[in-house]
């Protein structure tokens, strides 16, 4: 069984100092139980910090996805404007055509 105090010193390292320690192997200055313990705290520090980093992904994924569906409904407006451009030019056409037919009538 490991102590409190044996855990809390454990606990209190920085990861990057445990993962040496656990890479001593047998020359760690854990031994036993409390080399166990600095295993699992190494594997719970890593598990934490991949799902901190899987997190940080899906909310980028998240916000990836809220602006591709912002710059589809830009887009969809965006045609929606370029259409009625085109019946307006295609409009303004005729309209010049007719104008042009008028004026020739009109010299007639």
């Amino acid at each position: 069984m490991i102590s409190d105090e044996a855990k809390a010193a454990i606990d209190v390292l920085p990861k990057d100092e445990l993962r040496v320690e656990v890479n001593r192997g047998n020359r760690s200055r854990f031994q036993g139980d409390k080399f166990a313990y600095a295993q699992s705290r190494l594997q719970q520090l890593d598990s934490t910090e991949q799902a901190e980093h899987h997190r940080a992904e899906l909310a980028a994924a998240t916000d990836a996805n809220q602006i591709a569906r912002q710059a589809n409904v830009i887009a969809t407006e965006a045609n929606a404007i370029a259409q009625k451009a085109w019946r307006l030019s295609v409009l303004s056409a005729v309209i010049a055509i007719v104008a042009i037919v008028v004026a020739i009538w009109a010299r007639s």
